[in-house]
């Protein structure tokens, strides 16, 4: 089935390319209703849309119409070469995952390396933290024993 495999594919790449472009304008956390309000003012010649259908969109259950893509194009400054690719790993899409602590985007392998490294951190912090409290509980309960 190449047609249906095409069809995920550009679904997931519209849902992917969402999510960036709405991320990097601020507006990746406003809901489906309010996104669909905005989408719909800028729909000069398209039909408008329900936030049921942009929650499709940005889940990658469904795919906008031709005139639609017009929209989320000049909207969004969606690359829709990007959209229609037949790879499974677009490049459009390989560094799309910023930092959070110095904002510089970072490539997926760099990402988990991060979240590694983060996790260990985490990991180790617990440990001395978990040691720091039982000497301080063996302290505490030494304190309580004289102080009876």
């Amino acid at each position: 089935m190449p047609n249906a495999k095409n069809n995920y594919l550009a679904r997931s790449n519209l849902s992917r390319a969402l999510k960036m472009s709405l991320s990097s304008q601020g507006s990746g956390m406003l809901s489906s209703s309010k996104l669909a309000n905005e989408f719909n003012l800028r729909a000069i010649g398209a039909a408008t849309i329900t936030p049921e259908t942009m929650r499709k969109w940005r889940s990658g259950a469904a795919m906008p119409s031709a005139g639609h893509l017009v929209v989320l194009r000049e909207w969004l400054k969606l690359d829709l070469n990007a959209i229609f690719s037949k790879s499974e790993k677009n490049e459009s899409f390989d560094e799309w995952i910023t930092d959070p602590l110095n904002g510089k985007a970072l490539s997926n392998n760099a990402a988990l390396e991060t979240l590694d490294e983060t996790i260990k951190f985490l990991l180790n912090t617990r440990k001395t933290m978990s040691v720091e409290i039982k000497a301080n509980d063996k302290q505490l309960a030494n304190s309580r024993k004289k102080a009876s």
